[in-house]
């Protein structure tokens, strides 16, 4: 599906970014459940955090997460802040649902890495914040009061999504 498709209805714009939202989500979870398990069964990670290449990335990593988080948050916001108010309903959540899926995407990229430090190096503290990532995954999770809220959408355009949903 290209993702500058406009949807037909507002029903299924919900249905996709919730039905991509659990697909991402569920990847995040399997992946990081893969990796934990395999940190528990090696006793530690792949390569170990005796070499000096884990201080290096544990830095590349901070500084990439202190750059996406709010670089995600921005985009999203100045993206759903410039959607006209004029457009119909179906044009403003095909711009939302593009905007949400770069958002999440930013936010599954810092999961993964996080994932992928851990197997390397298998230092447990690592999965407090993929905990906490995973858990502001979750907390971004579509629904149809936020989408309202994102987008200033009218009363007659808020009750107009409530109804198909």
């Amino acid at each position: 599906m290209p993702v500058n498709r406009s949807c037909y209805s507002p029903k299924e714009c919900i249905k996709q970014l919730s039905l991509l939202f659990t697909a991402m989500l569920i990847g995040i979870l399997i992946f990081a459940g893969f990796v934990v398990f395999i940190i528990v069964a090696n006793n530690g990670g792949i390569l170990g955090s005796n070499n000096f290449s884990y201080d290096i990335l544990k830095w590349v990593f901070a500084v990439l997460v202190a750059f996406l988080i709010p670089f995600a948050i921005i985009i999203h916001r100045k993206r759903t802040d410039s959607i006209n108010p004029s457009l119909t309903l179906e044009k403003k959540l095909t711009l939302y649902r593009n905007s949400f899926i770069f958002k999440i995407m930013l936010i599954d990229l810092i999961c993964m890495l996080n994932s992928l430090l851990l197997l390397l190096y298998g230092e447990i503290y690592l999965v407090a914040p993929l905990a906490l990532f995973i858990t502001y995954f979750i907390l971004n999770r579509p629904y149809v009061e936020r989408i309202a809220e994102e987008l200033n959408l009218s009363y007659r355009e808020k009750s107009l999504l409530k109804d198909q949903i």
